[in-house]
């Protein structure tokens, strides 16, 4: 492929090759890479070839400092992701011994469920009206005093 203009050379150097300094590190016509991997620029390159190197060249280090800023944030990111991380399992351990507790409330409210429904069945029999109006009076008092009590304040 030939292109007069140097900008086009090297867009679809890139495109079909896959990376300008696969190019470059191979050699073009026989001519030898620096050790940066970068073809020597001697007489036996041509201006436009010459520009395009540096241009190669400065494209490199834009690269370069923009993968050195991605690889930076990662770090960042990993870092607030590891206290985020930490934060869960204290969290998981804090739901763990709640659900304990829960467990364990839940099984004493069904206890006590069972005793009041045997101390009601015990008590509540139909031949015990004496014992619902003694505690209807009961609660009604109750509820006198507390109004009084309200009423001071």
């Amino acid at each position: 492929f030939f292109f007069n203009d140097t900008a086009t050379t090297e867009i679809y150097t890139e495109q079909i090759v896959g990376s300008v300094r696969c190019v470059q590190e191979t050699g073009v016509h026989g001519r030898k890479p620096n050790n940066q991997g970068y073809l020597q620029q001697g007489s036996d390159l041509s201006n436009e070839e010459q520009e395009a190197l540096k241009r190669w060249a400065q494209k490199d280090v834009e690269i370069d400092s923009m993968l050195d800023d991605i690889n930076n944030g990662i770090v960042q990111w990993k870092s607030k992701v590891e206290q985020q991380s930490r934060a869960i399992e204290r969290r998981d351990i804090l739901l763990k011994d709640v659900d304990v507790e829960i467990g364990k409330t839940s099984n004493q409210v069904q206890t006590q469920n069972t005793k009041l429904k045997a101390i009601l069945k015990q008590y509540r029999a139909p031949n015990k009206l004496c014992l619902d109006l003694v505690c209807i009076i009961i609660v009604l008092g109750l509820i006198g005093i507390i109004l009084n009590m309200l009423k001071v304040f």
